[in-house]
C-alpha cells in the first residue's frame, strides 16, 4: 500500500509540473546556442573599452574582454569564434582603452547562463 501511495504521489507531482509549463515559453537548454546574427557584415567605428567577460560558463571565468563602444552601444569583440581578452592584442595589434578603431563584422545577440543578453561584434578580417 505504501508503495502504491508513493507512486501515486510521484505521478501526481510529475503531472502538476508538466501542467505548469507554458508551451509558448522559450526554453533555453544551452545559452551558448542562442546566437542570432542581427545584421550582415558591416563596418563599425567606435571607441575601444574593456568590459566584464559574459557568463558563458558555470563557474563564470572572471576577467575583462575588449569591447567597442559605438554610440553608447557596447559590443564585445570576437575573432575566430573567441572573445578577445583585455590582456591580448586584437588581431595582432596592440591597442589602448580609448583608441578609435573600425572593424568589419556582424553583430550577434546572445544570452549568457544567467539569461542576460549581450551583443558581440564578430570581426571578419578583410571583409
Amino acid at each position: 500500500m505504501k508503495k502504491a501511495l508513493f507512486y501515486f504521489a510521484a505521478v501526481t507531482l510529475l503531472m502538476v509540473g508538466m501542467a505548469s509549463c507554458d508551451p509558448e515559453e522559450d526554453i533555453i537548454d544551452n545559452p551558448r546556442d542562442t546566437t542570432q546574427t542581427t545584421s550582415q557584415t558591416d563596418s563599425y567605428t567606435g571607441i575601444l573599452c574593456q568590459t566584464a567577460n559574459p557568463a558563458e560558463t558555470e563557474p563564470v571565468v572572471p576577467g575583462l574582454v575588449w569591447a567597442l563602444d559605438v554610440d553608447s552601444n557596447v559590443y564585445r569583440l570576437e575573432y575566430e569564434g573567441h572573445l578577445i581578452w583585455a590582456e591580448d592584442s586584437i588581431m595582432g595589434v596592440t591597442h589602448s582603452v580609448g583608441d578609435t578603431v573600425t572593424y568589419n563584422g556582424t553583430l550577434q545577440t546572445r544570452r549568457d547562463v544567467n539569461d542576460s543578453i549581450y551583443t558581440v561584434l564578430a570581426i571578419v578580417q578583410g571583409a
